[in-house]
């Protein structure tokens, strides 16, 4: 929240979240009740999505969670090679509109 958008949450003394954030935009006075509203809105959207995601997560065990990530394809994987997956070995050319023989991109 506070990192990307430029909002900050407020804590009551004893230190619990109050349901109120502060923001800091550039520019004068001009439109605040616009600028207000529309970053509500924007950290609402925020929120909801996170809430979503948090109760999707939920709905699965760690140990499905563990499974899932072994599964993922390892960083440095290259995905954009296609020649394994055309028909009888046809290359459809890389960006530049020649097919380099080893893969094709």
């Amino acid at each position: 929240m506070r990192d990307h958008q430029r909002y900050f949450p407020v804590k009551a003394a004893d230190g619990s979240l109050l349901p109120v954030f502060i923001t800091v935009r550039n520019g004068g006075k001009e439109h605040l009740d616009v600028v207000a509203h529309g970053n509500e809105r924007v950290l609402r959207a925020r929120l909801a999505d996170a809430q979503f995601f948090f109760d999707e997560d939920r709905k699965k065990s760690l140990a499905d969670i563990a499974k899932a990530q072994d599964r993922r394809v390892p960083a440095g994987t290259r995905l954009d090679v296609r020649k394994d997956r055309a028909p009888d070995g046809a290359c459809y050319g890389n960006r530049r509109g020649a097919c380099s023989g080893r893969s094709c991109v």
